[in-house]
């Protein structure tokens, strides 16, 4: 008779994360009716689905805790009643116990998305246990209870995982990780090699039972997974020997925890996303295709096959799905609101699977009758083989022949030989020993985040010191871990031996290596920081634990109200903390914390992988700016994970839900490589690869708008800056926002424009247009713009432009029906918020490559990648480079090598351009320093000197003061300046009259003329040209060359006063005529051996004569006013220029011999200096 699957769903309490983002319960029950509740959304009211099971277990409150975590029910609590575990073994674990001992066989399967109760119905924690332990103890008091000595029991135990479509036996070897499926005839699908171990009491199945999870803890960590990645199957096999009539009962009672549905389903995002995660546990997309098939053939469908064929799972569960099995299926349920989606994808699917009918019969004496069988079928296999007929395959025959040995082997296998093996495996168990070490050994436990994992791996730490790092040969290194970000000597841990706080303290082995203690990283490699129990410890990126100390300082031993241990979560938030992120106490922002302390993790994790498997990808965690008024679904969203990939030198962001299931892409490739190396990640398809993505289109930023002023009759033109996602300028937008209110605008209503709330019921048009972008920083590709307006408008998308000022042009007009009050409140608190996207040209790209490409091949060495076949961490084979063939791999390799190369080269670049960065940073600090030094130095200068100016000035009215006759010579020598001012003035217009009557020059207006820079010199009576004679024509060019420039009008100069004349005006002024006298000289040499400008010669001489005087005059002024440098020139210059002045007298007095008529044009005064 058929039977259908029994049904139960369990809903349990919220967790910390729901807690944290106030949460609200979307569950409801009554009796075996389940209501799931869709809160009302905006316009939306609530929405009630209801479903009917064979069981609704109401867990999520109503319960008291005691002192040691053990939860009962309240007495006093309304409908509905909470649901114990001790309930869910009566109802559904006393069944299956019933059925076993009838002969049946029995399955009971946990189902659910991750975290919402699966394993904790399955197997419990602490005192609270679940099915699986309470049915392997009540089995064995059922057996004690039996007093018949005509019946016996067998009992014997198998424990596997299924991950990746790999079978583990998690009570055999450690290299049974990828054991065969086979079918036969007669036994349907089994495992091949699985060891099933007899059991004689509870303790032995509870020992065996921590073996397996702490095999599956190790393989979870060297893979880089958690048990919600994985399917678990505890197997029962009990037989009922009776001796009065020979006969045996046998049932297999299967316990399955399967591993997490919602990437199966739901994601909570669409599109590709909803692809992607759909991908990453294909056995329970098989899982459901199995139940739909299975309800079709139930329902007289013709033609459906059942695809059992498609998983490991499912072929494994053949029988307890439509077969010779009496079934169960338990559903976990979150109550959250933020789960709604998920949860109802749970209930859906258990809904399909209440129609399903599976028809079981008693298993009497199977065993003895196989047996034949199986002897009989590999007889006839032997005989085919020996009589070698045509057409036989005779390698498959062997291969039928081998297998059926295998199979007879196990089930011949006798009850003594099978104790034989459980005892040797309970002998290799380390359970008991490592428990009485943990009574007086301080130890690290294992934090994992799935709770199940925890406290499975341990560290003892004796005393003395200890060095932690990869598993290795090595056997310095005492404390050994796999996994990533694991060095091979990564921390050391030191224990002094005394119960003194302090005594056990750990340190990075080196500066590389990443440790941190209560969040807080460590860099100090010499001096160990000192621990306390319950420390955190976090060693690599993945390795979390706790240390746990079993006595305190005065040796006793703690209870658990003291020994409250910080949970995954706990410590992640630590981490956070401890990294820069704040928790403030809105509701908002802890929500934002707790994505914060689940994606930093993550992040870390992906880019140990990729660094592991040598893949040149970046992931790192975004927080977007957003602004005040941001919307909430804008607040929900401030998370986004940039991904760098520096192969194809392009960059995108990913949601928090794209990214996790992109995560479990990535742990599913690290789980592959760990178990096959590089042959296994080249049999992973290309769509289950999470390094060949394909990149996204690069936000940009965003622009928004006020479109509030509409509601006024008031049109919107704004230039709206682009921001990025972390609050950087990137260009501006020019928008305009248009409200046509044709049917609105009447004359006379003195409201319109003023009050919003007229316009309800009204029909409105919204013409968007966006114009152009300015100033975009976007070089590999072109350009669009994507918004949404309203909720009743679908998203509107630019066309793609290639420009840096991108002009879109782009006109959109959105038509509202009729004004609500919604839509009011929409226009006044929600702005048009524009994306900008960038999209990667293909063409462009390539370009980019190939010129990178290119200079990497101009550098030596750039193919030969043998340096780089280990991953960075130390693990031989890390990275990914064969996958087909040698020449692949040759060609893998020098790609690999070249995008590490490239990589090298950005990161230089990048430090190159962070130096000059830095190089101008500080060139400009230094020359702001230098102007404000500067300054400064001109500020003291001009201090200086004017105290100079007042201390001189003061030292002039002393010196005047000192003698009557010092003050009268001050007097006459001011006196004489201004005479010889007056004086030089007249002689120069005496010179050029003189000049002009000699016809040297013409009478023509003063020109001013650029002085020749050549030197004529006097003539060479050697030089074989002869100098020009008499001629006029040569006087007058000589004359021109050497006439000086015209020179205006002095203003007579006013006696200074006292005090006013400074050193620098002197020495100006003593320069001024020192100059005029070098130039004389000059001329006067010019001119000396010409007969005919003799008279020009004697002037000039007076004219000398003169200049010396006046400078005389000036040396002693500044003799008398200057410094004690200045007056030690002063009367060199004295010196010199009384021998000029003699030697000028004596060449005056023999001019006047020789040309009388010059000495008496003298004497009437028509030679007057200035």
């Amino acid at each position: 008779m058929a039977d259908s699957i029994k049904i139960a769903v369990r809903v349990r309490p919220f967790n910390s994360r729901e807690i944290e983002r106030d949460a609200k319960c979307v569950i409801e029950m009554k009796d075996n009716i389940t209501t799931i509740i869709k809160p009302a959304v905006n316009d939306q009211p609530e929405e009630r689905k209801s479903f009917t099971f064979d069981k609704s277990y109401w867990s999520h409150d109503g319960y008291n805790e005691n002192d040691v975590g053990f939860f009962t029910p309240q007495n006093n609590k309304a409908p509905p009643p909470y649901t114990d575990q001790a309930k869910v073994f009566e109802d559904f674990g006393t069944t299956m116990l019933d059925n076993s001992f009838k002969g049946y066989n029995t399955t009971m399967l946990a189902y659910g998305q991750t975290g919402s109760g699966k394993t904790y119905s399955m197997f419990g924690f602490g005192p609270n246990r679940g099915i699986v332990p309470q049915v392997c103890e009540d089995i064995f008091k059922r057996m004690s209870a039996n007093k018949d000595p005509n019946v016996s029991y067998q009992l014997t135990l198998s424990m596997l995982e299924i991950y990746q479509e790999r079978v583990r036996d998690l009570l055999g070897p450690d290299t049974a990780n990828n054991l065969p499926v086979r079918q036969h005839p007669k036994l349907g699908f089994y495992v091949e090699g699985l060891k099933s171990l007899p059991v004689q009491n509870y303790k032995e199945i509870e020992s065996l039972m921590d073996m397996g999870t702490r095999k599956r803890t190790m393989a979870a960590t060297t893979m880089n997974a958690t048990s919600s990645r994985s399917h678990s199957i505890v197997t029962l096999t009990f037989v009922q020997q009776f001796k009065a009539d020979d006969t045996e009962k046998r049932s297999v009672m299967n316990l399955v925890d399967l591993a997490g549905s919602e990437r199966a389903d739901s994601t909570g995002a669409t599109g590709k996303t909803l692809k992607e995660g759909s991908n990453i546990n294909s056995s329970l997309s098989v899982l459901g295709n199995v139940i739909a098939a299975l309800v079709q053939v139930q329902n007289g469908k013709k033609g459906v096959v059942v695809p059992y064929r498609d998983s490991v799972l499912t072929r494994l569960l053949q029988n307890a799905l439509g077969g010779n099995s009496k079934t169960i299926m338990m559903a976990a349920l979150s109550p959250a609101d933020i789960n709604y989606e998920e949860t109802l994808s749970t209930l859906r699917f258990m809904d399909r699977a209440k129609a399903i009918k599976t028809s079981a019969v008693v298993n009497e004496d199977p065993m003895g009758k196989l047996i034949r069988e199986l002897k009989e079928e590999n007889e006839n296999l032997k005989k085919r083989l020996t009589d070698g007929k045509g057409g036989e395959d005779v390698d498959g025959l062997r291969s039928q022949i081998a297998d059926q040995e295998k199979v007879l082997a196990e089930v011949s296998k006798g009850w003594e030989t099978k104790l034989k093996e459980a005892h040797q495996a309970l002998a290799n168990n380390e359970t008991e020993m490592l428990k009485q070490r943990m009574r007086s050994m301080p130890y690290m436990k294992n934090i994992n985040e799935d709770q199940f994992l925890t406290g499975m791996l341990l560290l003892f730490v004796p005393p003395g010191e200890h060095t932690i790092g990869r598993k290795s040969e090595d056997k310095s290194v005492a404390l050994q871990l796999t996994g990533l970000s694991i060095l091979a000597r990564h921390a050391v841990i030191s224990n002094s031996g005394d119960k003194r706080p302090g005594a056990i303290t750990i340190r990075p082995y080196e500066n590389s290596a990443k440790v941190r203690v209560n969040g807080v990283e460590l860099t100090d490699t010499i001096k160990g920081v000192p621990l306390k129990h319950n420390a955190r410890i976090l060693i690599g990126t993945q390795h979390l634990f706790l240390l746990k100390l079993p006595q305190d300082t005065n040796g006793r031993r703690l209870s658990m109200a003291e020994d409250r241990e910080a949970t995954w979560l706990d410590a992640q938030n630590e981490i956070a903390r401890e990294s820069g992120y704040k928790k403030d106490g809105t509701d908002q922002m802890a929500a934002l914390y707790h994505d914060i302390s689940e994606i930093l993790p993550a992040v870390r994790e992906c880019n140990a992988i990729a660094e592991e498997l040598g893949e040149p990808k970046q992931y790192q965690m975004l927080i977007k700016t957003i602004r005040a008024d941001a919307s909430e679904a804008e607040r929900k969203d401030m998370i986004g994970i940039k991904v760098s990939d520096y192969t194809m030198h392009c960059k995108w962001v990913m949601d928090k839900a794209k990214f996790m299931a992109h995560r479990q892409l990535v742990q599913d490739m690290y789980s592959a490589f760990s178990l096959g190396g590089d042959k296994a990640l080249s049999e992973i398809p290309a769509d289950r690869d999470p390094f060949t993505m394909v990149p996204e289109d690069w936000l940009i930023g965003s622009a928004s708008v006020d479109v509030k002023p509409l509601l006024y009759i008031i049109d919107v033109a704004d230039t709206a800056m682009v921001t990025g996602s972390d609050g950087a300028n990137e260009g501006i937008l020019r928008i305009q926002v248009e409200g046509d209110f044709q049917q609105n605008n009447k004359k006379g209503s003195q409201f319109f424009g003023t009050d919003p709330s007229q316009l309800l019921g009204k029909p409105m048009s919204i013409k968007i247009t966006v114009q152009q972008a300015m100033g975009l920083r976007w070089s590999k590709g072109g350009v669009y713009c994507s918004y949404q307006f309203w909720k009743n408008s679908t998203r509107r998308q630019t066309k793609v432009i290639t420009s840096p000022n991108p002009p879109f042009n782009d006109v959109c007009t959105i038509r509202i029906d009729s004004i609500t009050e919604e839509f009011i409140e929409y226009m006044k608190t929600t702005p048009l918020k524009i994306n900008i996207y960038g999209k990667y040209d293909e063409k462009i790209m390539q370009q980019i490559r190939s010129t990178r490409v290119a200079m990497l091949d101009s550098r030596p060495g750039t193919g030969n990648a043998a340096h780089r076949t280990k991953s960075k961490s130390g693990a031989p084979g890390g990275g990914r480079l064969s996958r087909v063939s040698e020449e692949d791999a040759a060609n893998a390799k020098i790609r690999y090598d070249r995008a590490m190369n490239n990589v090298d080269r950005i990161e230089n670049e990048v430090k190159a351009q962070k130096t000059r960065y830095d190089e101008l940073e500080h060139t400009l600090s230094k020359l702001n320093q230098t102007m404000e030094e500067r300054a400064a130095e001109n500020k003291a200068q001009q201090d200086r000197l004017s105290q100079q100016l007042i201390d001189k000035t003061r030292s002039l009215a002393f010196e005047t003061q000192i003698g009557a006759e010092n003050q009268a010579m001050m007097a006459d020598l001011r006196g004489n300046l201004t005479e010889c001012q007056v004086k030089l003035d007249a002689a120069l217009k005496d010179v050029k009259l003189y000049q002009i009557s000699l016809g040297l020059i013409s009478n023509d207006p003063p020109v001013s003329v650029k002085r020749s820079s050549t030197v004529v010199k006097p003539s060479d009576p050697k030089s074989k040209k002869p100098a020009p004679k008499g001629g006029k024509s040569g006087d007058k060019k000589i004359a021109e060359e050497v006439k000086p420039e015209p020179v205006q009008t002095a203003v007579p100069i006013q006696p200074p006063s006292p005090g006013s004349v400074t050193e620098s005006h002197l020495q100006k002024a003593l320069e001024l005529a020192t100059k005029r006298v070098e130039e004389l000289e000059n001329r006067l040499a010019q001119i000396q051996g010409d007969q005919e400008t003799a008279k020009t010669l004697e002037s000039g001489r007076a004219y000398q004569e003169k200049l010396e005087s006046l400078v005389n005059d000036l040396a002693r002024l500044i003799f008398i006013s200057g410094s004690t440098e200045a007056r030690q020139d002063a009367s060199k210059l004295l010196q010199n220029s009384d021998e000029k002045l003699k030697t000028v007298r004596k060449i005056q007095a023999t001019s006047n011999k020789v040309y009388p008529e010059g000495a008496e044009s003298q004497k009437k005064g028509g030679c007057v200096i200035q």
